[in-house]
């Protein structure tokens, strides 16, 4: 059920984040990731170009067939998906995330002053509304938007939102490498 994102439920899902991101694996939170995008029946949209951080999954060929959103609907919730393909998904959206979402984050300088004032959790909950008008969520809550979100929140906080900001810093698995275009 969709409802709107409270200050308090935003609260609540940075604390818990925060609290078990060392719980999961970098690649266990891309398959959560994953998982929750192949759900919704969306992936990672690559195009620099675009805004949004996701776009439906495959082509409709409306020319072929009708569209019917139910069959679209049911295709993507009952088709199996693999521990591996959820984890690419999972993997791609970090990327894309990276490299749109750094202006948000990195470019505020509110969330600036708060980073170098290490209020993260702060900082998050001043990036993260932004990010999801980004994400063309604006602010609905839905479950399956939540585990998104925690899972990015999650990859931030291993990252270290300070190094995310940087020019290029390698943590663990992952590069958080601005890019220079």
């Amino acid at each position: 059920m969709a409802e709107e994102i409270s200050k308090e439920r935003l609260d609540k899902l940075i604390e818990d984040a925060l609290a078990n991101q060392n719980k999961l694996t970098e690649e266990e939170i891309y398959k959560n990731i994953g998982v929750s995008l192949i759900s919704m029946g969306v992936e990672a949209d690559t195009d620099p170009k675009k805004t949004y951080f996701y776009k439906p999954m495959g082509n409709i060929d409306l020319k072929k067939s009708p569209f019917n959103s139910t069959n679209s609907l049911v295709g993507t919730l009952s088709s199996a998906i693999s521990a591996e393909q959820a984890t690419a998904k999972g993997k791609e959206f970090w990327e894309v995330f990276k490299k749109k979402a750094k202006e948000y984050i990195c470019g505020d300088e509110g969330i600036k002053k708060l980073i170098q004032e290490a209020k993260f959790k702060e900082a998050l909950a001043a990036a993260i509304p932004p990010l999801l008008f980004a994400m063309g969520l604006g602010a609905i809550w839905v479950p399956v938007v939540a585990v998104i979100v925690v899972g990015l929140i999650m990859l931030l906080a291993k990252a270290g939102i300070d190094a995310f900001c940087a020019k290029q810093v390698a943590v663990g698995a992952l590069d958080v490498s601005a890019s220079t275009e």
